[in-house]
């Protein structure tokens, strides 16, 4: 510190002005390794019960008490879906089925306590012979088989116009979605549409727009490649661009280090080469997604190409949702919409690079 207090200020300004842009520099690159020491933390959870609390440690100098709390924490169930179930875990101990409900549950070993060392365990609830011969005993039953699909591929996917909640789906007497608000007299009684109605008028819609794209791609694959090695070259410019603003900021501050330029020239070129980067960054970004989209219509749709029945794949793909004002008012919001609009225009979208 007294070196640094001998400095001019101005060259002090130059030292703390080095310190401060290479601590930032430590910092980000701590908070990308996941290394930075952010210091004290709040635990959250649903529900923390305050069980005891202990004095364990008296300063001999300030009298100021360490004290030790222990805390229950509650935090709500989140299920676990049939198919994502590690059976190889080995911590995983089996299905269970309530005579009650007949609701099914995987079973995992969990640890509660911690010992004075550290580790964490727990008393087993039974003994190891009393849950082999429940294993044993669950393996006779019949095999539950858990449905994977849901009952309409278009489950989610279809929305009341008027209240813009999703349809239940009624499957008892006839397949139909309809609206839980229809008794609020709000236009939502009109909500309601028969699931076969809506197959064939949305995968009659989806055929339309897969033979748009499929013609269009034949069409322009030669303007594609032609774009695209375009679209590379610009890439290549502007990162060797925002590379070489990078450098120059930091040899500047070097310079300035070295009384070569003052204060006034300092700012003036970092502001310069600040502005400049913003530019290349934008741009850059503005490739990034003009690629993307062209790449991502295609792709989405290639998969679909020879496909003769509506399946859930190709809705949650193609179609954000299907909003339902009557049984003959049916609108389809495509998540694609700017793209199709573009191919009928007769030019592949974001291809101005």
């Amino acid at each position: 510190m007294n070196r640094i207090l001998s400095l001019e200020s101005s060259e002090q300004n130059a030292v703390f002005d080095g310190y401060a842009e290479r601590l930032q520099i430590a910092t980000e690159k701590a908070l990308r390794d996941g290394t930075l020491d952010k210091g004290l933390e709040n635990y959250r959870a649903d529900k923390v019960v305050l069980n005891e609390t202990q004095d364990i440690r008296a300063d001999e100098n300030t009298g100021a008490i360490t004290k030790y709390y222990n805390l229950t924490a509650h935090n709500k169930i989140k299920p676990l879906q049939f198919g994502k179930i590690d059976t190889q875990n080995s911590n995983f101990m089996g299905f269970y089925q309530s005579k009650n409900t007949g609701a099914v549950r995987a079973v995992f070993k969990t640890s509660s306590v911690t010992d004075e060392y550290g580790n964490v365990t727990h008393e087993a609830i039974v003994s190891d012979d009393v849950f082999q011969k429940a294993q044993a005993i669950f393996r006779t039953r019949t095999e539950i088989i858990m449905p994977d699909k849901p009952k309409s591929v278009l489950t989610g996917a279809v929305k009341c116009a008027c209240c813009r909640k999703s349809l239940a789906f009624e499957s008892r007497y006839r397949r139909v979605f309809y609206c839980h608000n229809f008794n609020l007299g709000t236009g939502c009684e009109h909500s309601r549409a028969d699931e076969a109605v809506l197959i064939d008028t949305i995968f009659a819609a989806i055929k339309t727009k897969l033979a748009l794209v499929q013609v269009s791609e034949q069409r322009y694959v030669a303007d594609i490649q032609a774009k695209m090695a375009e679209h590379d070259n610009t890439m290549r410019e502007l990162t060797v661009k925002l590379k070489k603003l990078k450098l120059s900021q930091s040899t500047a501050l070097e310079e300035y280090l070295e009384g070569k330029i003052d204060k006034s020239e300092l700012q003036t070129r970092k502001a310069k080469a600040a502005s400049l980067m913003l530019e290349t960054e934008e741009q850059l970004a503005s490739l990034n997604v003009q690629n993307g989209n062209t790449l991502e219509l295609v792709e989405q749709h290639k998969p679909f190409y020879e496909h003769e029945t509506l399946t859930r794949e190709m809705v949650k793909e193609l179609i954000k949702e299907v909003r339902i004002s009557s049984p003959t008012e049916i609108e389809i919001v495509w998540k694609f919409q700017e793209c199709y609009t573009e191919l009928e225009q007769g030019f592949m979208p974001k291809l101005n690079i």
